[in-house]
């Protein structure tokens, strides 16, 4: 519990807070990174709040559905509450994949 609260994580911070409007709740990334190269070198995003995807504000896990069902961009960004730090296992610069 001591890394989500120092982190600010909203699981904690907003722990006794009423829903800010009508159907909101908070969503979280509710598992690890599935093993791959471009997920090496970045903390584990596992117990974090998504805040937006590609850029929308995150209400609540229907319109995150909804968000990612009409995604037309070729790629989709999750940005959480707390940014996802890179481990000290990459050179800075380094995008963390080895190619060999």
């Amino acid at each position: 519990m001591s890394r989500l609260s120092s982190l600010a994580n909203p699981l904690v911070t907003r722990i006794s807070d009423q829903p800010a409007f009508p159907g909101e709740s908070l969503v979280i990334i509710a598992s690890p990174f599935f093993p791959h190269k471009l997920a090496k070198g970045y903390d584990n995003p596992r117990a974090q709040v998504v805040k937006a995807v590609n850029g929308i504000p995150v209400k609540n896990l229907n319109h995150l559905v909804e968000i990612l069902r009409d995604a037309k961009e070729e790629f989709i960004t999750i940005q959480c509450h707390t940014p996802l730090r890179r481990n000290d296992d990459f050179p800075a610069g380094s995008n963390g994949c080895r190619h060999r």
